[in-house]
């Protein structure tokens, strides 16, 4: 049965692991959820599938109304395309899409990023401490003693 998936990230790093699931376009209609940036405008996967949410940095004097936009903008998305799962490389910006998913009961799967090996992300942790996930994968294994419950799905690279 075909479903509708997100793929969400902020727009660096986390986006280019996420982007490796793409062969999930293969079965299922995937809407890639990141920041926008110049970077993010200038891609070629722009497309119609690619939506996208402010650019979030919390070094900025008000951050938090830039956030409260992310939110916003995050819920209208959900309500308009119903993903059915919404996967995760992190990072922060990515926390309402999630947050949002799981209280609207969708399916939620957090992936820690491949770039850590001995100490957890912000988002990885509030994702995990939180409970806001059905499945939480880990890269590393050696990651299970900062993540019990996870899942090690070795590296999507």
């Amino acid at each position: 049965m075909k479903k509708n998936i997100f793929l969400v990230s902020d727009e660096g790093g986390h986006f280019e692991q996420i982007k490796l699931l793409e062969e999930l376009k293969s079965k299922h209609e995937v809407f890639y959820i990141t920041e926008k940036t110049q970077r993010t405008i200038n891609r070629s996967l722009l497309n119609k599938n690619q939506l996208l949410i402010p650019l979030l940095n919390r070094n900025i004097p008000f951050w938090y109304i830039v956030y409260f936009k992310t939110f916003t903008k995050s819920l209208l998305y959900i309500l308009k395309y119903k993903p059915d799962i919404i996967i995760s490389t992190g990072a922060l910006s990515a926390f309402p899409t999630l947050l949002i998913g799981k209280i609207l009961g969708k399916k939620i799967i957090f992936i820690e990023t491949y770039s850590r090996f001995k100490s957890r992300t912000l988002t990885g942790k509030i994702i995990y401490k939180l409970s806001l996930y059905d499945y939480f994968i880990i890269q590393h294994k050696t990651l299970r003693k900062l993540y019990p419950k996870a899942i090690y799905g070795g590296s999507i690279y």
